[in-house]
């Protein structure tokens, strides 16, 4: 169904409602006096339902790795998978589709009809405690394109998504009181372009985050609930609260839902402002907005024919506490994810991967087989460990398997011995790994909402750099298992570095999948590995929070810097050569599969010119459409031959960054393009990257989006830094025209 016949069903629908069932629906119920955790039978937000005119009651449940497991039986019932943050190192958006599918059968399985996530927000703080919960990394441009499939995954099993949090939720110190000092034109280009990309894949429902934006808290913020996200966004879905976010009636700024509904006695300032009495003061048309709002989700996506349990009178029992939701496909996925999502840092003389004649492997480091105490974690709803976040995001997994459990597997079936220290004991780290072939180096840190990451080192930072420092004549490689960005010190000590994002159960087999040359590594890192802990923009700690940085928060903040590793930085097990064949105005036809040597017929063996002619005028730039909106006109195309020249099969992401013109005070270079292409050894791909109106856009109060004039560079690389080969083309007057060379 159309969105513009889902609204128009919905405002149908809600005008059969009185007020007691639309204040139903508006402000959440049955959640318990004072704990985290949601009473038996009942998700963390509920609302009711209207049986007559068969509306279900909304049973929205967290997410951050899959449904979130509040009780004990649960655990083995659901799919612990890797963290977001995971998927966004995998760059690969038909994966993230395929996991929404899967998310969204298993929380349809288990009575839930709404999942609280994507998370989408912008890292800003490279220690913020829910980093590793944002789909977006560094870059809203990589969430704007990974956010398509999952939420079009998760609606075609019938379960609303929830954009979050927005806006400007960067770090979990005082969260509640930091008031974000951000201008418009940062808001519109760097921090909403994913939430705008959710919209734009059909998403219908989004949270608030508790922060403040400029002076007012977001959930009672007219500006950027109804002048830009209703407006300029274009939403037509419904704005709930952040749990006990509300600070005020705000119904009246744009705030469509209160949750949790209730108040908590030892806690004043969690209140509830959706009272009947509060309610009764806004006119009929605010409240049949409010309620079509939540009901054009509800009937796009048939949530109305295919409904759930509804909790009252333990109608949802069965499917919390009986119902198995996992799957062994769901799980062999989350294993897929965890090998896609492991980034190669590093591997000095191909020590990776493990070779068959191997015959002592040294697994060094408590994070190589950490615990998983279920009960412990069951018991503190905001307790991580290294397979899971902690907070409301957090899937417990059911008996994951660890590094160590992972390669005694597999040297169990190639004849290899293994040998381990995981004590974080450096003297008898370096007695066990003598006459090893190789040690394997293993760390790991945690992160949780509610706090910020002390800092961005890992817990075991002195055992590794003492360990790789002190060990010779021997092959090391690292492991990290990480929850964000973190420093390396130990990184010119090692042979080969590995880093993957909280896993979940497959943390094992799916590292163990790239270490033993199963699965060629494809990761790309989604986020920058500052060198130094001071290089990183921190939390503040004050409640006013000037933005300073404006347009370089994320990856661009570091690009006078020297980095660890930079944003879009990862490496294979084979090789990959790029050849830019062309740069110009069309970009028809997909990713086309070639020889080596061998062109597809009419592609030009050079930069290929509109009409043959330099400089001749492409299309004109169109930046109009809906107010405040550019339009996805292609204005220019970037044709790329990658070839795989290396001995293996793998993956390699494209990426296409782009430099606006001098003096518009944007960063030297913004994602803008990226494609993954997986190819056979010797086997060549035509990869088309398309410029569109709104990615060559910016943002001003006078012109809102608006194509600027003036010389824009192109590059295509490997990472933000490695780049292959360079192009530029000029606008005038919304005209484009294109150079007659590149670098390459």
């Amino acid at each position: 169904m159309d969105l513009e016949e889902a609204v128009r069903k919905a405002a149908a629908l809600a005008a059969e409602l009185n007020r007691t069932e639309i204040y139903g629906m508006v402000k959440g119920s049955s959640y318990p006096d004072w704990t985290w955790n949601p009473r038996p039978g009942y998700f963390v937000g509920n609302t009711n339902p209207v049986p007559d005119k068969g509306i279900p009651s909304l049973n929205l449940q967290d997410n951050g790795q899959g449904y979130r497991t509040f009780e004990a039986r649960q655990v083995p019932q659901v799919t612990a998978f890797p963290a977001t943050l995971a998927m966004a190192a995998t760059w690969d958006e038909e994966l993230g589709r395929e996991w929404g599918e899967a998310l969204g059968r298993e929380f349809f399985a288990k009575g839930a009809n709404v999942l609280l996530g994507p998370g989408l927000n912008v890292h800003r703080v490279a220690r913020n405690g829910r980093n590793i919960e944002y789909l977006s990394g560094e870059s809203g441009y990589l969430g704007s394109r990974l956010v398509r499939g999952y939420v079009e995954g998760v609606h075609s099993q019938h379960v609303l998504t929830v954009m979050k949090h927005f806006i400007a939720n960067h770090q979990e110190t005082i969260r509640s009181d930091v008031d974000a000092q951000v201008t418009n034109r940062t808001l519109f280009e760097t921090y909403y372009p994913p939430f705008q990309g959710a919209v734009d894949a059909g998403c219908l429902a989004a949270m608030c985050a508790y922060n403040k934006v400029n002076g007012e808290h977001a959930c009672g913020n007219s500006e950027i609930l109804t002048d830009h996200l209703r407006s300029h966004l274009q939403y037509k879905g419904w704005v709930m609260s952040d749990w006990w976010a509300t600070h005020s009636f705000a119904a009246v700024d744009g705030l469509d839902q209160e949750m949790p509904g209730n108040c908590i006695s030892t806690k004043p300032d969690w209140q509830t402002f959706f009272t009947p009495t509060n309610l009764d003061t806004l006119p009929d048309e605010k409240v049949q907005d409010m309620a079509t709002r939540i009901l054009t989700g509800v009937v796009r996506y048939g949530l109305m024919e295919n409904p759930v349990c509804s909790p009252s009178e333990g109608g949802c029992l069965d499917e919390q506490f009986d119902v198995v939701a996992t799957s062994r496909k769901h799980q062999q996925l989350a294993r897929k994810i965890v090998a896609d999502s492991v980034i190669l840092l590093k591997n000095d003389g191909d020590v990776l991967p493990f070779t068959r004649d191997l015959k002592k492997i040294a697994l060094l480091g408590s994070a190589c087989d950490p615990p998983n105490d279920v009960e412990k974690l069951l018991k503190q709803w905001d307790l991580p460990n290294y397979y899971t976040m902690g907070g409301s995001g957090r899937v417990v997994p059911n008996n994951p398997l660890s590094i160590l459990k992972a390669v005694e597997e597999y040297c169990s079936i190639s004849g290899c011995e293994v040998v381990a220290e995981l004590n974080d004991t450096v003297e008898d780290a370096l007695s066990i790994a003598k006459g090893a072939d190789v040690a394997v180096i293993c760390s790991a840190t945690t992160s949780s909402e509610g706090n910020d990451r002390p800092s961005l080192s890992v817990d075991q930072e002195s055992y590794v750099v003492e360990v790789a420092t002190h060990l010779t004549n021997i092959s090391k490689v690292s492991i990290s298992i990480i929850p964000g960005a973190i420093v390396i010190p130990w990184i010119d000590h090692v042979d080969a570095a590995l880093a993957v994002f909280l896993a979940g159960e497959a943390t094992g087999t799916g590292i163990l999948d790239v270490l033993s040359g199963f699965v060629t590594p494809g990761g790309k890192l989604p986020v920058t590995f500052p060198l130094e802990e001071t290089d990183a923009i921190q939390p503040c700690e004050n409640a006013t929070c000037e933005y300073t940085e404006a347009l370089f928060a994320g990856f661009p903040w570091y690009e006078d810097k020297e980095v660890a590793f930079p944003f879009g930085h990862g490496l294979s097990y084979t090789k990959f050569s790029y050849e830019l064949l062309s740069l110009g105005p069309l970009c028809e036809g997909e990713i086309l599969p070639g020889h080596p040597g061998q062109r597809p017929p009419g592609r030009p063996g050079t930069l290929r010119q509109p009409g043959g002619r330099p400089g001749r005028p492409g299309r004109p730039g169109r930046p109009g459409g809906r107010p405040g909106r550019p339009n996805h006109d292609v204005l220019v195309c970037a044709e790329v031959k990658l070839l795989n020249a290396g001995p293996v099969r793998g993956s390699e992401v494209v990426q296409l960054y782009l430099g606006f013109p001098e003096g518009l005070d944007e960063p030297q270079k913004l994602l803008r393009g990226f494609s993954k292409v997986q190819l056979p050894p010797g086997r060549a791909a035509y990869v088309k990257l398309p410029l569109s109106a709104r990615e060559i856009s910016i943002w001003s109060e006078e012109s809102l989006w608006h194509i600027p004039n003036g010389t824009f560079k192109v590059f295509i690389g490997s990472s933000s830094r490695d780049i292959r080969a360079e192009a530029e083309f000029v606008v005038a007057n919304g005209q484009v025209a294109f150079n007659s060379s590149a670098q390459v």
